[in-house]
């Protein structure tokens, strides 16, 4: 695992309300809190990383701001681990496409954790539950999700994950 040092940052999708609150339902009953690394349910378009080189938050702040992204919808279709956490998972080659756009545009300026799931190897998903969850009684929440939000997140740098303060976020623009 690369260890970043200093602020670090993700690039995170936000589903509509009304699909969130099927998630928060599910985490609130298991965990009592809505919540998992101070974040809402949400799909991750650009892991954890740490700024390189001369790019300033603000500078950053701007790129996501630009950053041209659509509402769009993903079918989660199955349930999966991925390290200690319960995932839905989907397929989806727009945000594939605009995954692979985001990393090209911050490539020399930026020190990814854990560069090998990102590329070829990113996950659309959304985090259910962490610790020993079993897939078992989650099939309910394998559905369409629409998502219409992109925020950047600066996140707790330890392996915590105690806290998540947002910077910036926008809506989608209509397709």
């Amino acid at each position: 695992m690369n260890q970043l040092n200093g602020k670090n940052y993700t690039i995170l999708l936000f589903p509509q309300e009304v699909d969130s609150r099927k998630i928060e339902k599910l985490r609130e009953a298991k965990t009592g809190s809505a919540m998992i690394d101070g974040l809402l349910p949400h799909a991750t378009l650009k892991r954890r990383f740490a700024l390189d080189g001369s790019l300033t938050e603000d500078e950053l702040t701007k790129i996501v701001a630009d950053f041209n992204i659509s509402k769009f919808k993903v079918t989660f279709d199955r349930i999966e681990k991925l390290g200690n956490a319960l995932v839905v998972a989907g397929n989806s080659e727009y945000i594939m496409q605009r995954h692979e756009v985001l990393l090209k545009m911050l490539a020399e300026e930026i020190i990814t954790q854990d560069p090998e799931y990102e590329g070829g190897q990113f996950k659309m998903h959304m985090t259910l539950l962490r610790g020993n969850a079993s897939k078992a009684d989650y099939e309910k929440y394998l559905s369409e999700i629409n998502f219409d939000k992109l925020c950047l997140y600066e996140l707790d740098p330890s392996a915590e994950r105690l806290w998540a303060r947002k910077i910036y976020c926008k809506e989608f623009q209509a397709v």
